[in-house]
């Protein structure tokens, strides 16, 4: 794997993001995405 895939990710304040198994599901004030 690259480098910038190890890499965290920040999530801003008033968003959610759930691992589930493969899938990643980010929730937050201006909508969703899995």
């Amino acid at each position: 794997m690259s480098r910038i895939g190890k890499r965290a990710v920040t999530v801003p304040s008033g968003v959610t993001a759930n691992v589930e198994g493969q899938t990643v599901k980010v929730k937050g004030p201006k909508g969703a995405l899995s």
